[in-house]
């Protein structure tokens, strides 16, 4: 024999025939560190979840993506551009930091955000900084009496 087949040694070989597993399949080492091949129909790849044994699983799409297969290559697409530089539109959405029934405006850092009013409050602008909810009045209530005045032209 002119190679080393001791348990230590690493024997080489120009062809190897494994007769218990698949022509055409991926080989793995399966739990008792046997091989085992994996065969992969069209558009399928093996997926494995925490070292357990891999199987052969298909891409699908859903919520506008769509998946197309060609001989060694998959394509993923969208419906919309949601690139950064995107202008997607949706029939809703859903802000889960959000509170129900208030304002929503952009803060500083151009996230969404919400803010409640009080009975009698409105929201004042104020440049480059977060809106501020007053009550529209002064010490003397010139401030309302110009709301009412401005009122009576409506």
């Amino acid at each position: 024999m002119s190679q080393d087949l001791r348990v230590t040694a690493s024997p080489s070989w120009v062809d190897v025939t494994l007769t218990g597993t698949t022509a055409n399949a991926l080989i793995y080492g399966d739990a008792g560190k046997s091989l085992t091949s994996l065969p992969l129909f069209s558009a399928q790849t093996p997926a494995g979840v925490n070292a357990s044994a891999p199987v052969a699983a298909s891409w699908t799409g859903a919520n506008g993506i769509s998946v197309s297969y060609v001989p060694g290559l998959f394509t993923v697409n969208q419906s919309q551009d949601l690139s950064p530089g995107g202008n997607p539109s949706f029939n809703s959405i859903t802000v889960t930091g959000a509170t129900a029934n208030t304002f929503a405006f952009f803060g500083a850092a151009k996230q969404l955000q919400s803010g409640a009013l009080s009975d009698g409050e409105i929201w004042v602008g104020n440049t480059g900084t977060l809106p501020s909810h007053i009550i529209p009045t002064t010490a003397n209530g010139a401030l309302r009496a110009a709301l009412l005045f401005c009122s009576w032209f409506l």
